[in-house]
């Protein structure tokens, strides 16, 4: 069978037929087929494509993996994942090396137990069956996550049933993970951005945080106008939430 032979586009082969005169040194006279072969962007390991008799789809794929490679080595300069920062903190804390803040050992299996639940299915996978957090926060860069989305996170584990302790196991690991990441002795992230984010309110505290009326006038603007007038009332006017739905219902907006 015809050997692969290396062409002029770095890892770009192409294999003639047996017959084919450009084994002579003269022009080819058949219809060759063409392989490429590239590292993987990822693992760094080999791979070949598939071969195929039109040149510009190998070269295309050549071309994606060069693109891939680019953008994995840029994201990797932008600092780690969460999902990364989170797995190490893990790993740490099972062999023993991360213990609790303030030197107080190590954490206790039934704490382990639920904060391991909480990484397991919710705060590492994209997309869980319990929680589908939809922003993909595990893959993003750590750094690069700001206190609103945290708030976000936590909001719509709310809206979605969970309860507060559940809530405030999960964004406990989170802290738990960025003071890690950002001891001095490791700088991994610049500071923890989940450390004001609030719990949803409940019935034994209520939420701390209100806006305050120039926050409150940067929200509303940002609303279309039939959407901002309930909004306002509720924010200027204090009145419950059954009162703003009876003015919408009846247009008294």
């Amino acid at each position: 069978m015809a050997e692969w032979q290396p062409t002029n586009r770095r890892g770009l082969y192409v294999r003639h037929a047996k017959r084919c005169r450009s084994r002579q040194g003269k022009r080819c006279s058949c219809d060759p087929s063409y392989r490429g072969k590239r590292r993987n962007p990822l693992t760094r390991e080999p791979e070949y494509s598939r071969s195929s008799k039109a040149r510009s789809e190998v070269v295309t794929w050549l071309e994606g993996g060069e693109k891939a490679t680019e953008a994995v080595q840029e994201r990797r300069s932008a600092g780690p994942t969460f999902g990364e920062l989170a797995r190490n903190w893990r790993e740490g804390v099972e062999n023993g090396s991360i213990a609790k803040r303030r030197g107080r050992g190590r954490y206790s299996e039934t704490t382990w137990r639920r904060y391991g639940h909480s990484l397991d299915y919710t705060l590492l996978p994209e997309c869980s069956d319990e929680f589908p957090l939809g922003e993909g926060l595990s893959g993003r860069v750590a750094a690069e996550i700001e206190d609103f989305e945290w708030q976000i996170f936590v909001d719509r584990c709310a809206r979605r049933g969970l309860k507060r302790s559940t809530i405030n196991n999960h964004l406990a690991v989170v802290n738990a993970i960025y003071s890690w990441a950002a001891y001095p002795t490791r700088r991994l992230v610049a500071r923890n951005p989940a450390r004001d984010v609030e719990l949803p309110p409940g019935d034994e505290t209520k939420r701390l945080r209100i806006a305050d009326p120039a926050e409150a006038a940067q929200l509303i603007a940002a609303l279309a106008a039939d959407d901002a007038i309930p909004y306002a009332i509720a924010f200027y006017g204090g009145e419950r939430r059954s009162e703003l739905e009876n003015k919408v219902r009846y247009n008294l907006r």
